[in-house]
């Protein structure tokens, strides 16, 4: 299978993972387990990224492997530290996405790796690039609904409303 071929495959297991949480009342889950306040907005708009995200990738597969590797690490984290690790720490309480997390996201993450590995194309810099790129995007991903709990938010929102959009948390002054 070309590294295209898994790039396409890894957008299509991100949006059944999407629909998977959406179709389990992910917004619900995360504010009662993970006690993260979040709205169906957010689900909405930081899906879109990441699905528009995966379109590029898969486009830009063919020339720039690293567009799949970081998607990959995006796939790959996002199954561990948000379904597995949440799952095992409540004791095996049920983490939406976990189901697609372990069928889709791991084999197709680990596919889109040693895809990459074998046309001899991975080598360290790439490697590091790609789980910081990875990275990145949950932490863009994840910013503002985790922003929305801390103290520097709440004062910054007394400055004026808050625009949000993946990865830019921004306070605009009343005026």
């Amino acid at each position: 299978m070309t590294l295209q071929t898994l790039a396409w495959l890894s957008m299509a297991a991100y949006a059944v993972h999407i629909l998977e949480e959406y179709t389990f009342d992910w917004r619900n889950w995360a504010r009662a387990v993970i006690k993260l306040p979040v709205e169906w907005s957010d689900f909405y708009v930081t899906n879109a990224v990441v699905i528009a995200l995966g379109v590029a990738q898969a486009e830009l597969g063919a020339t720039l492997p690293l567009a799949p590797l970081m998607y990959a690490s995006l796939m790959l984290i996002n199954a561990l530290f948000f379904h597995v690790l949440p799952f095992l720490r409540m004791g095996g309480r049920f983490s939406l996405g976990l189901m697609t997390a372990i069928v889709l996201f791991f084999p197709a993450g680990i596919a889109v790796w040693l895809r990459v590995k074998s046309e001899g194309v991975l080598d360290l810099e790439t490697g590091l690039l790609a789980v910081a790129g990875g990275h990145c995007e949950w932490l863009t991903r994840s910013s503002c609904s985790i922003s929305k709990t801390s103290r520097i938010f709440s004062r910054l929102e007394r400055r004026g409303p808050a625009i949000e959009a993946p990865g830019f948390c921004v306070s605009v002054p009343r005026v």
